[in-house]
């Protein structure tokens, strides 16, 4: 489908926000905006659209998501139309409930630019085509008696595959080296728990895919799930699923990751996070394959090969009564610990230059004090930093219409140094690697435990980036959190564990208006 086929009706009653997003997509497709859900109704039957975006708000009342109503009324109606909700209230029952409706994502409109989200839509416009492509394909082959809907979703194998091959695992360093080889080993092992570990951003759920494409399942379904931040109730629903009345919302029957991922892969980003119930019921599935929808009485069994994630110390928070022995035990067959990005300083290049000719951009796009700056910066953020500045440095440089990214792109934050902890490695024979004081506190805290010397870590770079940027969505993008309340989450949960931290964290103690002494 051309761009100029491509039609798009957005929804939003916020008058410059819908110009801002009209003014973007217009370049490249056909927009026709709406200002209510009385008017994209009567929209609708004008033409065929490609892509329909609606806001969930309409009005103040922001308890009240009339556009969750509306996303599954066109459902019903129009079941071939791919749905983005759009919000700027992130209440994650509100994004919940608007994926029941049948939207295909939901998009923030608390992010730093609006730029962002032209890679998301492009992308729902690249699935929706590929579906009536495999229509079309299907119907040549004389399988009409499909119905129309099965039809429309893409197998999940086809899109998978594209996924897995433009999130290659890339690096030369030795230990990548060995962990692909690892990964590769038991990748043939269909039945063994893999615990993946490292920072946040160095390609845990990258691993797991990898793990997935090369193995006994590589045809079998991939499924992923991100914990953090989640209630125990919706948690509980995302993986096993609920009957219709399970409880207010269920207004109809789910399946769950567990069940979508069955013969294939499961893979759970921050397992750490998980209450001690829903351990129970993990701890469950790992002995006898069997899960339980909520509301149901009726077992499922399943086989499904379950690969988790975290940047915590596991043994730690064992010992602490917040995780299981036996759960710990069970998850972990075969441990794989990622190094930072920092600690693999060859691989940069290597990372930056797969992004660059993604893009169809040159590595001569950036001079060569760029790529000094990117040899000497700490990347917090690791790999998903690198790939998202890289994404933003190109979209400066079109802008701008530059011939070359020079360093005055590069943000100002990406030349102040991190801040280093008294416990912290002597680097000083490693001029790259060194990490002189910051202008700001904290100045050698003393540090405890591993858990408490990450949170120090994390905090260190929060703090840094707040003080630079201002604005929390900003951070949340910088830094790689999947959106704002996950980086709430955070600071609340090292603020329960380690009250005594922020008073060297002044920034974050203010903007988050935490409570003195816990």
């Amino acid at each position: 489908m051309s761009s100029s086929q491509t039609h798009i009706l957005i929804v939003d009653d916020d008058r410059e926000f819908l110009k801002e997003l009209v003014d973007l997509l217009n370049t490249v497709y056909k927009v026709y905006p709406c200002m209510s859900l009385e008017q994209a109704r009567e929209r609708l039957g004008d033409r065929p659209y490609s892509l329909l975006l609606v806001d969930l708000v309409f009005g103040n009342n922001v308890n009240k998501a009339d556009g969750i109503g509306f996303i599954s009324d066109v459902i019903t109606k129009y079941p071939d139309l791919p749905v983005i909700a759009m919000t700027q209230y992130g209440h994650h029952k509100n994004i919940v409930a608007a994926i029941q409706a049948g939207a295909k994502n939901v998009l923030s409109k608390d992010t730093s630019s609006i730029l962002i989200w032209k890679d998301a839509i492009d992308d729902e416009l690249k699935k929706a085509s590929l579906a009536i492509q495999l229509a079309e394909e299907e119907e040549e082959q004389g399988h009409d008696d499909i119905p129309t809907v099965q039809k429309v979703v893409p197998p999940k194998e086809r899109v998978r595959g594209e996924t897995t091959e433009t999130h290659p695992f890339l690096g030369d360093n030795p230990q990548i080296e060995e962990i692909r080889t690892q990964l590769e080993a038991l990748s043939e092992e269909p039945d063994i728990t893999v615990l993946i570990l490292g920072e946040t951003g160095v390609g845990k759920e990258v691993a797991a895919r990898f793990l997935h494409h090369h193995g006994a399942r590589k045809n079998k379904p991939f499924e992923t799930v991100h914990l953090a931040a989640m209630t125990e109730s919706v948690m509980e629903s995302t993986l096993f699923g609920h009957k219709k009345g399970a409880f207010t919302d269920a207004k109809a029957d789910q399946d769950g990751v567990f069940k979508r991922a069955n013969n294939g892969v499961l893979f759970l980003d921050e397992i750490g996070e998980i209450s001690l119930d829903i351990q129970v019921k993990l701890l469950r599935f790992l002995e006898t394959k069997v899960i339980k929808p909520l509301g149901s009485n009726k077992e499922i069994q399943l086989d499904v090969q379950i690969v988790t994630a975290t940047n915590k110390d596991l043994r730690e928070e064992v010992a602490a009564g917040r995780f299981r022995e036996d759960l710990y035990f069970r998850l972990c067959d075969f441990e794989i610990n990622i190094p930072p990005l920092r600690e693999r300083r060859e691989d940069i290049r290597i990372i930056a230059d797969h992004y660059l000719a993604q893009r169809q951009a040159q590595a001569d796009a950036f001079d060569g004090e760029v790529w000094q700056q990117f040899q000497k910066y700490h990347w917090p953020g690791n790999v998903r930093e690198l790939v998202k500045l890289i994404k933003r440095l190109l979209l400066k440089r079109k802008i701008t219409k530059a011939k070359v990214v020079d360093t005055s792109f590069l943000p100002d934050y990406f030349f102040t140094k991190p801040i280093v902890a008294e416990t912290e490695v002597d680097n000083s024979s490693h001029p790259t690697n060194a990490a002189p004081q910051a202008p700001f506190p904290p100045v050698g805290i003393q540090t405890g435990s591993l858990a408490e010397q990450t949170a120090i870590t994390e905090l260190q770079t929060i703090e840094s980036a707040l003080v630079e940027l201002r604005y929390k969505s900003k951070v949340v993008e910088k830094l790689g959190f999947e959106n704002l309340d996950q980086l709430r989450y955070r600071i609340n949960k090292y603020h329960s564990e380690f009250p005594h931290l922020f008073e060297h964290f002044p920034t974050i103690y203010d903007k988050y208006k935490l409570k003195a002494n816990g």
